[in-house]
């Protein structure tokens, strides 16, 4: 009798938290469509046409020189591959602090809780999508 007793109070006190603590976190949530992000930042676009500019800087001149042993050339491209991905580990760091900071800046202003990316989100949340890349191409 008494273990049921404190199952009936464990369970009652178990729903309470549960429907107090769903209208805490009762904030939307918003989602991103990625590749329009990607398709439509001013920011994007900017440092995809960085990344190729810094590609045909290094790839060009091992491609044009016909002096190249093979093995001077297979390390020449693969010097130039570790740097081409070192840059672009950089570009992508400041392309994931722009969508940050723009992200946090929508979530404020509308209030929501989080922002998913849009394919994780099998169903609901609100588009945010144009309100991102509106903060990212404004630059704040």
């Amino acid at each position: 009798m008494k273990k049921s007793i404190i199952l009936v109070l464990a369970l009652v006190v178990t729903a309470g938290l549960m429907v107090s603590g769903c209208s805490l976190f009762n904030k939307p949530i918003g989602v991103v469509d990625m590749q329009k992000i990607m398709q439509g930042s001013k920011d994007a676009q900017n440092l995809q046409a960085q990344f190729e500019a810094k590609q045909k800087e290094l790839f060009d001149p091992i491609d044009q020189n016909k002096n190249l042993s093979d093995a001077d050339r297979q390390k020449q491209f693969q010097d130039a591959q570790k740097q081409l991905m070192d840059f672009g580990k950089d570009l992508e760091q400041q392309m994931q602090t722009a969508m940050k900071t723009a992200m946090d800046s929508v979530s404020k202003e509308k209030g929501l809780s989080a922002i998913l990316v849009k394919g994780a989100v099998a169903n609901g949340g609100v588009d945010v999508t144009d309100d991102v890349l509106e903060k990212m191409n404004a630059g704040k």
